[in-house]
């Protein structure tokens, strides 16, 4: 272990400019102290209750400061102590003539939409009102409208305004503010602008601005006021993700503290009233009364026309759907197809032209892009080649340029088809969509707090969601919505809103914000929020982020003290472990490809994924890995090729950049959000002084023979503990020749194994197509390199004997068949046809003495085999499972949460099939991941996600667990001579002598020997001690 002990502590360096923010000291315990490390905590008593109490003096402290404002004929700028920056934005003082003289404002919208009827009342109504909240169904016209009615008023009365609007999605972003932009015949960037991420086309003259929730929420928490705008309007408001939650929380604490003035419009076809209202209640006469609404009259000239499935028993047999097995069943999907069919007949009765009829669009809602994929994959069958349907797909994974298809005039004998995700529910119209196909499903990240594990939840949407949907019919002619459940269902089933997403999510990045904008501890301002979150998931958020290094581990269950590693996590757009994995790249010399890794982290897959069927994207990403055995290294290849590729100018344009991404298996749009994303990290860093060192430093890997990928490890390591998996122990007695017997003496490297076959069938008879079926998968030239063989039982051993790859490669590309779900079908004749064959062929004694294992396999290996039986000749068919290889690395979780659970890694990842090439190797296997799922349907499995293997070098893993973990508990033989291991963790609370966060903690065994005389050296004590500290806890200065 020495060596790369070595080579470890060398990589650290501690010339670099920092401080150290030290945890408090620790509780010494005598050596023979019984441990009360994993003494679980106990449940709070109430999880909300705790909220009411913060809101009652909230709403008290509203008032009083209404009231002195009053009384003492004071502005409310009186109560500025918390504005600490400039405003930036537009003065009342400005004179608005110039803005106002050099573009058109004469025009005036000439459509009928539902909300100009009403335009009077909505500018009254907001000129005299604090808070405003709109309601009006999907199409009426807000999102465009609005901002417009109040930026004519004030040109009419010679005012300055600075309006900014809130989408929850980009795609929203950008097409409304084109669109509002060309009805004014303005160009975009100039009176009407948008900023999405990174992406900012506004200029001085903007009094518009369309922007995503998250950054509004980002330029608020940076100011902590809103006086830069004159009018805050939230758009969409019934969507409750955490952002949207978390704005509205800071909104109304500004609206009530040093931004009185500033005028809030809050949006959305299908928001609760009452609870809206009432959260946004504003002080009349010493009391608060809920604030005002407008209801936009439905007054739409199009009629929508809503049936469920128990209303379309004409079409056939109707599907079964199950309250608790939300999904898309085959046959729900036929069914769906069917409804298609007879927009044909509703077209050609109600638009009949000459002959002729228009085939309008249909829009299908779905949860997710594997279901997506499902939907398209049988509308694109054979059997409908002849139907004319052009299918649009429309998730967060394409391109802008295929978003636009939908924009796209057809021909008029062709019917356009939507496969759409939440993405199109709101604020978008699609075009000439009069059919809305609804199956009433969506996907939810939830995440189980104390572990950690997140789930992605197929459940059932919302009434809300399903209305907004249905929204998208309708709008420029009469629609029909198809739900595709029962009415019952419908009505009884379903939930009337969505969970809000800062009471199912990880809290980490909410309570950062919440400690930045400075405005009381956590628990007192999330008290505040519309839904507060529980208090046993904001008390484990705060154990999390003092694990992660965020904040300083002292007492208190609810706050800790921001440390500087912290405030850069609150300030960068990535997850706190992200954000860590960056700090640390800065320590290792290694910056800016840390940086590349965390964005490639948070950016939608690079990789194309173009199905369930995920063997093409495995073999591409492990291609790019390039036998470093990292999904995240992997990420970093491909990128630089890529912005190599643009740099030198191979790349040009657009065109040639996609077919390149094409042919490498990337996908452009996910490569450019990584570039941007890189851009905007480098530049925030700078303002910490993290920033790349151009010196002699940088021959520091190749002057201490550590190769890059080795460091890049150690920090990914670092910056995702303790998400740590070993390979299950083997049982020494197993040992190879077990092994060996157990696979009936094939040699386990070269050989795999499937279940299922019958007994009955000669399987001489049916070797090809086994063969056929491998050989295809493989692309192999020359199928005889696979022997087929069997033994009696229903096991059925497949073996490569060629030379075009190594026995590795064969066993993972085998293992991949059985990931990958490849059917391995085989059509068999009936027992007596087969048998009447198989004497034919001469293979009678082989299976008559079918019992004699090396018997059979020595005449069933005989080449070539006989030709299948035709497929008309058979009479059954039977499907084998597997391949299987008793090869195959178990592994386990680390951590106390993950004890005897079933670990399973994510199919597109290099690492997603380990082997243990000798079962009686003593070499341990060490594996971090970045995300650790939780499967739906069995919740003792995990699914490991961008995974990266560490070098198997004894000692290596106890070394990487010490460095990084909080707090260490070490263990001793009898003897007390050497250590045997280290109890790892967030530690204890030393009051109580209770466990902080018993789900992570995890037994670290050492397998090497180390004494206490290691400990005492003063390398051991810079890594126990300095290294820890300094890696979690520290700023650059």
């Amino acid at each position: 272990m020495g060596d790369m002990v070595d080579q470890i502590l060398n990589m650290y360096k501690l010339d670099k400019p920092f401080t150290i923010a030290m945890p408090c000291k620790d509780r010494k315990r005598a050596d023979g102290e019984p441990s009360i490390f994993n003494k679980p905590k106990p449940k709070t008593k109430s999880e909300i209750d705790y909220a009411k109490e913060y809101k009652r003096k909230d709403d008290e402290e509203y008032l009083k400061l209404t009231k002195n404002i009053i009384f003492n004929k004071k502005n409310c700028l009186d109560n500025m102590s918390d504005v600490t920056e400039p405003m930036d934005g537009v003065s009342s003082n400005e004179n608005p003539q110039r803005i106002y003289k050099t573009y058109n404002f004469a025009y005036r919208p000439e459509n009928n939409l539902p909300i100009l009827s009403i335009r009077e009342k909505i500018v009254s109504m907001i000129s005299s009102n604090s808070v405003i909240i709109i309601r009006g169904s999907t199409g009426c016209g807000k999102t465009t409208q609005v901002p417009q009615l109040i930026l004519d008023n004030e040109f009419q009365n010679n005012r300055n305004c600075n309006i900014i609007v809130t989408q929850p999605r980009r795609i929203a972003t950008l097409s409304i503010a084109k669109r509002v932009s060309q009805e004014r015949d303005w160009p975009v960037g100039t009176i009407v602008g948008y900023q999405m991420g990174l992406i900012k086309h506004v200029c001085e003259d903007t009094r518009i601005t369309y922007c995503t929730t998250g950054v509004l929420l980002h330029k608020l928490i940076n100011k902590r006021h809103m006086l830069d705008y004159t009018h805050i309007i939230l758009d969409e408001v019934h969507e409750r993700d955490e952002n949207m939650d978390f704005l509205l929380l800071v909104v109304r604490k500004l609206l009530r503290t040093n931004s009185m003035m500033v005028k809030v419009i809050l949006m959305s076809a299908t928001i609760d009233l009452d609870k809206f209202s009432e959260y946004f209640s504003t002080p009349v006469e010493n009391k608060l009364v809920p604030a005002s609404i407008i209801d936009i009259p439905e007054s739409s000239p199009y009629n929508i026309s809503i049936y469920y499935l128990n209303e379309m028993e004409n079409l056939g047999s109707i599907p079964e759907i199950s309250k608790n097995e939300p999904g898309l069943t085959s046959a729900l999907t036929e069914f769906c197809i069917r409804i298609i069919h007879i927009f044909d007949h509703i077209d050609k009765k109600n638009n009949s032209r000459d002959g002729g009829y228009n085939r309008l669009g249909v829009l299908v809602f779905l949860p997710g892009i594997y279901e997506i994929e499902d939907m398209r994959a049988a509308l694109t069958s054979n059997k409908y080649k002849d139907m004319k349907w052009d299918i649009i797909i429309l998730h967060s994974l394409i391109s802008t340029e295929e978003q636009e298809n939908i924009f796209k005039k057809l021909p008029d004998d062709h019917r356009r088809i939507i496969l759409s995700t939440n993405i199109a529910e709101s604020s978008i119209t699609v075009p000439d969509v009069k059919y809305v196909i609804d199956f009433c499903l969506t996907k939810l990240l939830v995440t189980e707090h104390r572990s950690n594990y997140q789930c992605l939840e197929l459940c059932w949407a919302s009434k809300s969601s399903c209305q907004q949907r249905a929204g998208r019919a309708g709008r420029v002619m009469d629609g029909r919505v198809y739900r595709m459940i029962p009415r019952s269902f419908y009505e009884n089933a379903l939930p009337d809103d969505d969970i809000p997403e800062l009471i199912r999510s990880p809290l980490a990045n909410v309570v950062l914000k919440a400690k930045m904008l400075d405005m009381g501890e956590p628990k007192a301002l999330l008290a505040l929020a519309l839904d507060p979150p529980n208090l046993s998931n904001l008390q484990s958020t705060i154990s999390l982020l003092k694990e992660v290094g965020a904040l300083l581990n002292m007492p208190g269950d609810f706050d800790g003290d921001v440390t500087p590693l912290g405030r850069v996590m609150a300030s960068l757009p990535l997850n706190v472990h992200m954000t860590k994995l960056v700090v640390l790249g800065h320590v290792f010399d290694v910056l800016q490809d840390a940086i590349i890794i965390a964005a490639s982290m948070s950016v939608k897959n690079m990789f194309n994924i173009g199905s369930y069927q995920s063997e093409s994207t495995y073999y591409e990403k492990l291609e790019w890995a390039a036998n470093s055995a990292s999904d995240c290294i992997a990420c970093i290849n491909a990128f630089k090729v890529w912005r190599n590729e643009k740099m030198n100018r191979r790349i040009t344009r657009p065109r040639e950049e996609k077919e390149w991404a094409r042919k490498k298996g990337l996908r452009v749009r996910s490569l450019r959000e990584i570039n941007a994303l890189v851009t905007d990290i480098t530049r925030k860093l700078e303002q910490f002084g993290i920033k790349e060192y151009m010196s002699t430093e940088k021959r520091t890997w190749d002057s201490h023979h550590v190769n890059r990928n080795i460091v890049l490890k150690v920090i990914i390591a670092g910056a995702l503990y303790p998400n740590y998996f070993v390979k299950l122990p083997y049982d020494k007695a197993y040992c190879r020749k077990d092994v060996e017997r157990a696979m009936s003496n094939h040699d386990p490297r070269k050989t795999v194994f499937l279940r299922g076959w019958p007994l009955e069938q000669p399987g001489m008879l049916y070797a090809k197509r086994i063969q056929e079926i491998f050989a295809d998968f493989m692309e192999l030239r020359d199928p005889d390199d696979i022997t087929v063989s069997f033994d009696g039982s229903s096991r059925v051993y497949v073996r490569y004997d060629g030379r075009s790859f190594d026995d590795h490669t064969f066993l993972r590309n085998a293992i991949k068949m059985r990931q990958c779900r490849v059917p391995i079908k085989i059509d068999l004749l009936s027992e007596k046809e087969a048998s009447e064959r198989a004497a034919m062929l001469g293979f009678t004694e082989i299976f008559e003495h079918k019992s004699s294992t090396d018997w059979t396999i020595k005449k069933y290996e005989r080449k070539p085999y006989p030709e299948v039986p035709k497929y008309f000749e058979c009479r059954s068919k039977v499907t084998l499972h597997g391949p299987w290889s008793p090869l195959e690395v178990q592994l386990e979780h680390l951590t106390n949460s993950g004890t005897m659970k079933i670990v399973n890694v994510e199919a597109i990842s290099v690492n997603s099939v380990l082997l243990n090439t000798y079962p009686d190797n003593s070499k341990g296997l060490f594996l971090v991941a970045q995300n650790i799922h939780q499967c739906v349907k069995n919740a003792q499995r995990l699914i490991l996600q961008n995974t990266t293997l560490l070098p198997d070098t004894p000692g290596f893993a106890s070394l990487i667990i010490l460095m990084f973990t909080p707090y260490i508990e070490m263990r001793r033989d009898p003897l007390g001579v050497r250590y045997t291991g280290a109890l790892c963790g967030l530690g204890y609370d030393h009051v109580t002598g209770l466990n902080l966060l018993s789900e992570h903690d995890l037994e670290n065994v050492f397998d090497v020997e180390i004494t206490m005389n290691d400990l005492r050296t003063q390398r051991s004590r810079r890594m126990l001690g300095g290294c820890v500290d300094r890696l979690t806890n520290y700023a650059i200065g």
